[in-house]
């Protein structure tokens, strides 16, 4: 989804990982964690909540007037992907069962649970900004 996002593409070009992504990646780039699930039961249905982490990596680049801070892209970059993700309105996916992900018809809800920007490493112009989501599938 992220990938193929044209606002994603305009920022980290095709550069959107899983979580073991390569070694030596060019910056910016956006990773996602690895999940963490949990069973979920409620009346008339079952399914499972995971929680995911949308991680963006951005460096301080430009010349002079052209300079974008690693800080501002990198949270610029988290934005679009909370956006895309369904923001703080969440969003409704439809799973149609053909996904080997998920081999059954099913609904996703997707709840943005926050978001932080961090300086990465010991680098002044690095910056690793996350976002975290709540995602509760239901069949």
């Amino acid at each position: 989804m992220l990938r193929r996002a044209p606002t994603v593409q305009v920022l980290v070009a095709d550069r959107v990982y899983p979580p073991q992504r390569p070694a030596n990646v060019d910056w910016p780039f956006v990773g996602v964690g690895v999940p963490i699930a949990a069973p979920f039961a409620a009346s008339g249905m079952d399914g499972s909540t995971t929680t995911i982490a949308v991680h963006a990596y951005a460096e301080t680049g430009g010349v002079g007037d052209d300079t974008v801070s690693g800080e501002e892209m990198a949270a610029a970059i988290i934005r679009v992907c909370v956006a895309l993700l369904g923001g703080e309105d969440g969003a409704e996916v439809q799973l149609d069962g053909d996904d080997t992900d998920c081999p059954f018809p099913a609904k996703a809800y997707i709840t943005w649970t926050g978001s932080q920007v961090l300086q990465d490493g010991g680098d002044a112009s690095a910056f690793h900004a996350f976002a975290t989501f709540d995602v509760s599938v239901s069949s």
